[in-house]
């Protein structure tokens, strides 16, 4: 690899204006697609970890592949159909954040207290600050349970090399090894 004095002295030399912008284009575009970020999204990708996503892409690219590369337009169609789905999942979850805040707006300073105590946190200060503790709690418990549905999602053979992959004991039963998947990630 060159540096970029290098490079530009080459480009120099040999007539080639190095920041023109066609020129800048094309090798972003090379690069991004190096990177697999015009690859069609894949079900199941956010389970491989980024390296194994990558390898993919890049296998996908080389010109020796027999596998018909993606067409450009179809990624970007592809990309877009899946930023509008991020947007709309974004959307449903402000939402939902919003209509929590409001339930617990709706509720007494001792009903606050009350529900901040039964789950063991702090219920000191003014309403608003135990809304905003109490909403930040029910967005914890939230992202727990989501995330345990998600490993009980997975087939157990994935699960065995996620535990085996972080030096943890693999099990039988797959609520066993979710739950020692889950303590682990809650040390961290």
């Amino acid at each position: 690899a060159m540096d970029k004095v290098a490079l530009q002295k080459l480009c120099n030399k040999s007539g080639v204006e190095c920041f023109v912008k066609e020129v800048i284009v094309e090798r972003v575009v090379k690069h991004e697609c190096a990177q697999g970020r015009f690859a069609r999204p894949r079900p199941g990708e956010d389970d491989q970890g980024g390296e194994e996503a990558e390898q993919a892409a890049a296998a996908s690219s080389k010109p020796g592949n027999k596998k018909k590369a993606p067409d450009m337009v179809d990624a970007l169609l592809a990309n877009e159909a899946s930023r509008k789905r991020e947007r709309e999942q974004k959307k449903q979850e402000e939402e939902a954040a919003a209509s929590k805040r409001k339930e617990f707006r709706a509720m007494s300073i001792e009903e606050l207290k009350k529900h901040l105590t039964k789950k063991g946190q702090e219920a000191t200060g003014k309403k608003e600050d135990l809304v905003e503790a109490a909403f930040a709690l029910a967005a914890r418990e939230d992202a727990a349970a989501a995330r345990k549905a998600k490993l009980r999602a997975m087939d157990i053979e994935t699960l065995k090399k996620r535990l085996a992959s972080k030096g943890l004991p693999t099990g039988k039963k797959r609520d066993a090894m979710v739950e020692t998947l889950l303590a682990h990630e809650a040390e961290l």
